[in-house]
């Protein structure tokens, strides 16, 4: 039977060149080489890889988090991409985000032939993860140097709710890591409908919401 993929994987895959890919997949190996994240010992051996991966990935995402969470309290003079510094932090955020983007590419190219099931599905998880990562984090980025025109400024009441939202499935995602693709529990079942949920939102909300913010983004 073949395995199964999303159409917000398989976009992703499209999108991404064979020289980008084998970048990618060298990148998060040589960085798991200098690793070791502490997984449960009765994983299943077919799931030790991509439950490395998971573990390894989440612990990745601490400093752009802090950074991100940090750069909502700057003052004006050095957060709106309207002054040399906001720029540069919004180059760097939206740098970040790309790197999210190419370790779920990563992931997926990491995936052995004959995976069963349950495992190809973990990989799937993850690579779902870290593109709604690497999505959530430039949405928030572009909003937050975003130089409003005043309160009154429509865009500023949606970039509010927007960002929240961001925030909001950001924080739910990390906890899926956490508790099922870094953990031996793991419900088949659940997962894949949450992936189908994933792709079907991004595709229908989220890239439409982020063309917006980035024709807006000065």
């Amino acid at each position: 039977m073949a395995l199964w993929s999303t159409r917000s994987l398989r976009s992703l895959m499209a999108a991404t060149g064979p020289r980008e890919r084998a970048e990618a997949v060298a990148d998060l190996h040589a960085a798991l080489a200098g690793r070791d994240p502490a997984i449960a010992c009765d994983i299943a051996p077919a799931d030790v890889q991509i439950t490395r991966m998971a573990a390894f990935l989440l612990d990745d995402l601490s400093e752009p988090h802090l950074l991100q969470l940090r750069a909502v309290d700057r003052p004006d003079a050095t957060r709106l991409a309207t002054t040399d510094a906001g720029r540069n932090l919004r180059t760097l955020q939206l740098r970040l985000a790309e790197r999210m983007r190419l370790q779920a590419v990563a992931v997926l190219c990491s995936e052995p032939p004959d995976t069963p099931e349950q495992t190809h599905v973990r990989y799937l998880a993850t690579a779902t993860g870290m593109l709604a990562f690497g999505d959530y984090y430039e949405l928030v980025a572009r909003i937050v140097t975003f130089p409003f025109d005043g309160p009154t400024d429509p865009r500023h009441q949606r970039g509010a709710r927007e960002m929240s939202m961001a925030v909001q499935a950001t924080a739910a995602t990390r906890t899926l890591f956490e508790v099922d693709l870094a953990a031996p529990t793991f419900d088949v079942a659940y997962q894949t409908m949450w992936i189908n949920l994933m792709s079907e939102a991004r595709e229908s909300t989220l890239l439409p919401t982020l063309t917006q913010w980035r024709r807006w983004s000065p």
